[in-house]
């Protein structure tokens, strides 16, 4: 009779441990639909057959499709054409071995609209067994929007780089590592060399002393620290020896407040300086002649 009691009383606790594991799962399962409904990103649940189990919201807000259109259906309604039977072979092969082809955590890939509009989507895998049975979680977002920003950055960039090379003057930039990231062909034939980093060999020299600065206060750098340098007169001494007179604009970058990069912009003064050595010249002889002229005008009256 003990036994029988210790049995019963075993029973009851083990009906009791079952009904609260339920539970937790009835409350797990209500609170992982509750988030899943409520993201922004769609949720697609699929078999091992791809056939889609659950879809939320956002996946009909995403693809234009109802639930009732999705649900039992292959996940491969949602891809473009040449993207299906890829997808089920590498179901397949997963299922078959084991083996990631993929990163599961991130893959782009364009997604198909019920009315046949491609869009770029960023998905994410997870994968689940339960009773035995592989199920296929996937979170997906529409990234048409970061895309089209891409795009439009790249144009810009491609833009900017055209009206850089064009410049007829030497004009660079400078990451905020002082490494030179970008330059025109005006930098590279004033440097006469194919390396562009070469630019840190030239000395800066003051015009007056002939003095060379040191690297930290070239106008570059000074721009990489916040201070802008306009108009600033040098005298590039390269490495081949050559000297040429020079004014070094530089201007820092900011993005969103913070300083990112520098600009700089070289101005060759050379034939600048040659007009005005021949115009001083010119002055001189002409102000001697005139002196002469009229002294002689004077001992004639």
């Amino acid at each position: 009779m003990d036994n029988d009691r210790d049995d019963v009383q075993r029973l009851r606790v083990r009906l009791q441990v079952v009904e609260e594991e339920n539970r937790l799962l009835h409350d797990t399962e209500s609170t992982y639909r509750f988030v899943a409904e409520n993201t922004t990103d769609a949720i697609i649940m699929i078999n091992p057959e791809s056939q889609m189990l659950f879809v939320n919201h956002a996946t009909e807000e995403v693809f234009g499709y109802t639930r009732a259109e999705m649900i039992g259906q292959s996940v491969t309604m949602l891809m473009p054409e040449p993207y299906r039977v890829r997808h089920l072979v590498g179901i397949a092969r997963y299922l078959a071995t084991g083996v990631k082809h993929l990163n599961w955590d991130f893959i782009e890939f364009p997604g198909l609209k019920k009315d046949g509009k491609e869009i770029p989507l960023a998905l994410a895998y997870r994968e689940s067994v339960r009773d035995g049975q592989h199920l296929f979680l996937g979170a997906i977002r529409d990234i048409t929007a970061r895309k089209e920003a891409e795009d439009a950055l790249s144009r810009e960039h491609a833009f900017l780089l055209s009206a850089i090379e064009i410049l007829p003057f030497p004009f660079f930039i400078i990451s905020s590592e002082a490494k030179i990231i970008q330059a025109n062909r005006a930098s590279y034939d004033l440097l006469q060399e194919p390396e562009i980093e070469r630019w840190w060999d030239i000395d800066l020299l003051t015009p007056d002393t002939r003095i060379p600065i040191p690297p930290d206060e070239r106008p570059g750098m000074l721009a990489l620290h916040g201070k802008l340098q306009r108009s600033t007169e040098w005298i590039m001494t390269f490495p081949d020896g050559r000297q040429v007179p020079v004014l070094i604009h530089a201007a820092p970058v900011y993005v969103e407040a913070q300083l990112v990069a520098a600009v700089v912009a070289v101005q060759d003064i050379s034939a600048i300086k040659e007009a005005d050595r021949a115009k001083d010249e010119f002055l001189a002889f002409t102000s001697h002649d005139v002196a002469a002229h009229a002294s002689r005008h004077v001992l004639l009256t």
